[in-house]
């Protein structure tokens, strides 16, 4: 005799996040979580109670992060083919902040191979190989009264102005501009020190 009776429907748990933004995760989807595979096995709800009941709360982790987790625990919760191709799609559309709070979420859940996979491409992106442009940058600066184009330190005043250290400073002291002669002087201590 054979059974032609229908496979039961996949469960749906209702999932609400730090910003309260409910999200509708499958069971199996959840069993990729150690922390809340164990608690909907402990809840033993069937198909009326998830819809009657509350949404579990997950209070430490916000919407965006708990929507980029469960959308990887979806695409996991079968054994497919495509994982592979799905994960470095994944991985590269995440931000270094994303993924650090993706990561964070991961352990928080019990997630291992989820924490792996964010471990392994952020060292990958690290060991990649950096393309350095040849051509050195320099910064030529000229301050705005004196003309001096050498100083260790560049001050940036209330205007536009960029200025050397020593009229920013006589700027701020006299709060007037540096006279010209001071310039001249400046040049002239220099060039007897390198003498």
């Amino acid at each position: 005799m054979l059974n032609n009776s229908a496979p039961a429907p996949e469960m749906y748990y209702r999932i609400v996040s730090s910003d309260q933004r409910e999200l509708r995760v499958s069971e199996r989807a959840l069993q990729q979580s150690k922390i809340l595979g164990t608690l909907i096995s402990i809840l033993g709800y069937t198909l009326e109670d998830v819809e009657r009941n509350s949404a579990i709360p997950l209070t430490n982790l916000d919407g965006n992060t708990l929507e980029l987790v469960f959308k990887w625990c979806e695409e996991h919760k079968s054994d497919s083919a495509t994982g592979k191709d799905f994960d470095e799609k994944f991985m590269n559309e995440m931000d270094d902040t994303k993924r650090f709070y993706v990561i964070c979420a991961a352990y928080y859940l019990g997630i291992e191979n989820l924490v792996a996979l964010v471990w392994k491409s952020s060292a990958d992106r690290i060991n990649a190989p950096v393309k350095v442009d040849p051509t050195p940058t320099t910064i030529s600066r000229k301050c705005s009264r004196c003309g001096s184009t050498e100083t260790c330190k560049w001050r940036q005043c209330r205007s536009p102005n960029i200025l050397c250290n020593a009229c920013f400073i006589y700027h701020r002291k006299f709060n007037k501009d540096r006279p010209e002669s001071a310039s001249v002087a400046y040049e002239f201590r220099k060039m007897k020190k390198t003498h």
